[in-house]
């Protein structure tokens, strides 16, 4: 129903039942799902943005779509928590569902998650893989769930505050 890739924490819906599976997919499919997302980037993103991309499919890596692929409608909403010297925190909000969208959206407007090899990041520090924590979604009147961000994404975060 929704999943996370590997490297992301955070909160993850599936369905108890076939009927809750497919009442989840008709509101996912109205787009009625939204998602919420902490990152750590790479450089300074010191306002919000609106990140309306479509995206594609090539092999195992997404990117911007061009004319000839069948396009995935995506739309990021990015705004700064803290900016410090060379990293950004952010929040990212959507409410569209195409793979990898938050990490390539972030990449594709010169702000890869700090950690994420795929997409162009750099290193991270204290923990294995990109920063990204799925901390709430909701979906419709349906499900409305958190998740606390994780001891290893708190130490690479500390770890660049005393950079």
């Amino acid at each position: 129903m929704q999943r996370l890739d590997r490297d992301t924490s955070g909160v993850l819906l599936a369905a108890a039942s076939d009927e809750h599976y497919r009442t989840a997919r008709a509101l996912i499919a109205e787009r009625r799902l939204e998602k919420w997302y902490l990152a750590l980037v790479a450089g300074e993103l010191h306002a919000p943005r609106r990140i309306d991309i479509a995206l594609a499919r090539r092999h195992s890596r997404v990117v911007a779509a061009r004319r000839h692929d069948r396009p995935l409608p995506a739309q990021t909403a990015v705004r700064p928590v803290e900016v410090g010297c060379g990293w950004s925190l952010v929040e990212a909000y959507s409410c569209s569902g195409a793979p990898h969208q938050v990490r390539v959206h972030l990449s594709l407007i010169g702000h890869p998650l700090i950690g994420d090899r795929t997409y162009g990041g750099p290193p991270a520090v204290a923990r294995e893989g990109h920063l990204l924590h799925a901390m709430r979604v909701r979906l419709a009147d349906f499900a409305d769930v958190s998740a606390p961000v994780p001891e290893d994404f708190l130490t690479a975060y500390a770890r660049l505050k005393r950079r």
